[in-house]
């Protein structure tokens, strides 16, 4: 799990009610974080695709063995 730890130990008067909004360490550390998340979706989706494309590709050779040993 990813988490955003700049404000971990940040106390009054730095911490306030709404400090997210206009803190500079806080945005800079969200923005890295979307960007990790971003780039650990598309090589998720990756590996999803090529898992899928295999796996097809493993049933359609099961299925074409099945078809040569009947004949």
């Amino acid at each position: 799990m990813l988490h955003i730890r700049c404000c971990q130990y940040c106390e009054a008067p730095k911490r306030h009610v709404g400090c997210h909004v206009d803190c500079p360490e806080y945005l800079a550390e969200k923005q890295r974080m979307e960007e990790l998340k971003q780039k650990i979706k598309i090589e998720r989706l990756k590996r999803q695709m090529t898992e899928a494309y295999f796996s097809k590709r493993a049933a359609a050779a099961k299925e074409a063995a099945k078809e040569r040993a009947k004949k």
